[in-house]
């Protein structure tokens, strides 16, 4: 039975009802009324994420989602307005493509309630407007820094994560998946298997990376390295600041004005983008680097490309 706290409210939603009833388009929404997104959040996470690539990091996200105050709501109650509440909240903590990615998970749920589940909800998310998607970034990273956060890492596996990132250009997930029989040092080659992009990829190994392995210890599992991909990135924030920090002691005892760009604005994510810039420095063509990192289309592959500009001027002699 439907209660109501004022006689008014349960007034104005009767003769709603009513409305349906006479046009001949009355849904019976218990079933929407009873559930919250707490309980669809859930459910999805058991029976359609483990489906996609990236389910591991979409859970995680559902576990942000789920601690929030939004989750309580029932699927009914939750309006657009309160979603663009959480949107605006959650903007001032994370970056536009963070809080886009929790906007589309909450709206693949809906979605999937209504076509899949046979629950009768309007989807929320799509009335509002999203965040935009992450803007391309230009940012690469130096040697120079890459040796001060292995220097400063209090993680065994982020220097040679990090270091293998930037000799391979491959992607943080796909490093991760790794085993040992995976690899094949005598003909420096690394074989993944179930891409991002739905492929198989063959990645060359340079004596950069062949060295990396060759150093790596053996884990009784196969397996490259133990951590999941947020540990990784948690571990890379962490070092950069410790080497931030230090080069900035550094320089106040030295009395020089600290590098505002050095160490400064650097994701872990931003190793492949180096990697695949540095490739096309090397004088790779398109197609030999399209093979290597996974990029389907040119003009993905061009978000991840930004050569020196001296690099350029060298060239031209």
């Amino acid at each position: 039975m439907k209660t109501f706290k004022l006689r008014q409210d349960g007034e104005k939603w009767a003769r709603a009802i009513e409305r349906e009833l006479d046009m001949g388009c009355y849904v019976h929404r218990t079933e929407a009324e009873r559930m919250t997104l707490t309980e669809l959040l859930e459910r999805y996470g058991k029976e359609v994420s483990p489906k996609h690539k990236g389910h591991r990091e979409e859970l995680w996200k559902i576990g942000v989602i789920l601690r929030d105050r939004i989750a309580k709501y029932s699927l009914v109650a939750l309006t657009p307005m309160l979603v663009a509440d959480y949107r605006d909240r959650r903007l001032q903590m994370v970056s536009d493509a963070t809080a886009r990615h929790e906007m589309n998970i909450i709206s693949a749920a809906y979605k999937v309630a209504a076509r899949e589940w046979g629950i009768p909800v309007s989807n929320p998310v799509s009335q509002i407007k999203r965040p935009p998607a992450g803007r391309e970034r230009k940012r690469r990273i130096s040697q120079v820094e890459i040796d001060a956060i292995i220097q400063h890492s209090k993680t065994r596996e982020l220097p040679d994560f990090l270091c293998l990132a930037v000799a391979t250009g491959m992607r943080r997930g796909e490093i991760i998946r790794l085993r040992w029989q995976d690899i094949d040092l005598g003909r420096r080659l690394a074989y993944l298997s179930d891409t991002k992009n739905g492929n198989d990829r063959i990645v060359p190994l340079s004596s950069e990376a062949l060295a990396v392995l060759q150093a790596m210890p053996r884990r009784i599992d196969g397996r490259l390295f133990s951590l999941e991909p947020r540990g990784f990135s948690k571990a890379m924030r962490k070092s950069v600041v410790r080497a931030r920090c230090a080069y900035e002691a550094d320089c106040a005892r030295d009395g020089v004005v600290p590098d505002p760009d050095y160490l400064c604005d650097l994701r872990l994510h931003d190793a492949r983008h180096e990697a695949v810039s540095a490739f096309f420095e090397r004088g790779l063509d398109v197609m030999e680097v399209a093979s290597i990192s996974g990029h389907k289309t040119l003009s993905c592959l061009k978000r991840y490309t930004h050569m020196r500009a001296e690099r350029i001027a060298l060239k031209l002699g």
